[in-house]
């Protein structure tokens, strides 16, 4: 059971919480136990629709898990092919990005782009293809 106030993990027959000492209404805590599952479970289902990769799953069942927030991951096929990978999933914009950032400062802000698109493009792909936006807002 997890404790309503401060979200701590407790024993299932617990009355108060450990923690920060809030009463436990087992039966409420329960509740919203079952409603996270089924928001979870609502979220994953939501995912498998949109992508069908097993690996873009499991990362995007990640960013779900975490309220939909940016958190590093990293991606090999964005890392070696870069612009490629951008294009190839759709993300036109950012792909047109880094090839003209690539072109302004010659070559020497590619191993840059490199690194961002290996870091970020999970990120990337799960709001072109959730958030349905190419950009970060």
């Amino acid at each position: 059971m997890i404790c309503p106030h401060c979200q701590v993990r407790l024993e299932e027959d617990a009355i108060f919480c450990h923690w920060c000492g809030g009463k436990i209404d087992s039966d409420e805590a329960r509740r919203q136990e079952e409603e996270k599952a089924a928001l979870a479970r609502q979220a994953q289902a939501q995912v498998q629709k949109v992508v069908g990769n097993r690996y873009y799953q499991l990362v995007f069942s990640f960013f779900e898990a975490h309220g939909g927030k940016f958190i590093l991951s990293w991606n090999w096929p964005a890392f070696l092919f870069g612009v490629l990978w951008y294009l190839f999933k759709g993300m036109w914009a950012k792909a047109l990005l880094m090839f003209l950032l690539g072109l302004l400062f010659g070559g020497e802000i590619a191993p840059l782009l490199w690194l961002y698109a290996g870091l970020c493009g999970n990120w990337d792909y799960y709001l072109l293809k959730v958030k349905k936006t190419q950009f970060w807002v």
